[in-house]
């Protein structure tokens, strides 16, 4: 049975959440663009080096979605991410280069997300830039200066 756009949706945020990141590449196109978040959009790969990257330095990452719609081949929803820096974060896209666990909890603003789809396949995901939200606001939480940030 063919699923839903929102439950293939669903399916992209559980497979992050679990660390499951075959299954994550699986539901993106191949053009997928992601922007929001971080100061550029990042492609397809990018995407999933990110988040298996903050998956597996917050184990208990959760995007706690709410608010999930359908209209005309996009699907809305706004998340309320959460999650304990537990261990060593390495994000060499973004600069961020062994930062130590700091055993602190982070919970973002909610941010508003739109979904995009080709087919059964999500082409794009778009989060509304908000302060204290996406990459700048996990970093500050963390207590990540910019500094320690970028590769001198």
């Amino acid at each position: 049975m063919k699923k839903s756009k929102i439950e293939l949706v669903k399916d992209l945020f559980s497979h992050i959440e679990y660390g499951n990141m075959d299954m994550v590449t699986e539901c993106l196109s191949d053009d997928f663009m992601f922007s929001g978040p971080t100061q550029d959009p990042v492609d397809k790969k990018q995407f999933v080096e990110l988040h298996s990257a903050l998956r597996s330095a917050l184990p208990d990452w959760s995007f706690n979605p709410v608010n999930v719609e359908e209209h005309d081949n996009v699907v809305t929803l706004k998340v309320h991410i959460t999650g304990t820096h537990l261990r060593e974060m390495n994000i060499p896209s973004l600069g961020i280069f062994s930062a130590p666990p700091s055993y602190k909890h982070i919970s973002l603003p909610e941010e508003k997300v739109e979904v995009g789809f080709d087919g059964d396949l999500i082409s794009s995901l778009n989060i509304e830039k908000v302060p204290s939200g996406g990459m700048q606001g996990i970093l500050s939480q963390l207590g990540i200066s910019q500094r320690e940030t970028t590769r001198a």
